[in-house]
């Protein structure tokens, strides 16, 4: 009984770590239009232009925002 009780919890935790999400954020964009990205000198209005308006976007900090 022991043993069974030790198989079972191993079983248990180690099911626990193949779990994948299936779930899916945001949209597919044209990758062409990334080399048209330049640090420093492409502006929001010019991403917008290129890549759509993002389905939301999150504060990381006081200098960068998150857009998924």
């Amino acid at each position: 009984m022991k043993k069974f009780a030790l198989v079972l919890i191993i079983y248990c935790v180690a099911s626990g770590c193949v779990y994948r999400s299936t779930a899916h954020s945001g949209r597919n964009f044209d990758e062409s239009k990334s080399s048209q990205i330049i640090t420093g000198k492409t502006t929001e209005g010019d991403l917008i232009r290129l890549l759509g308006e993002p389905m939301k976007k999150d504060i990381v900090n006081d200098h960068d925002v998150k857009w998924v």
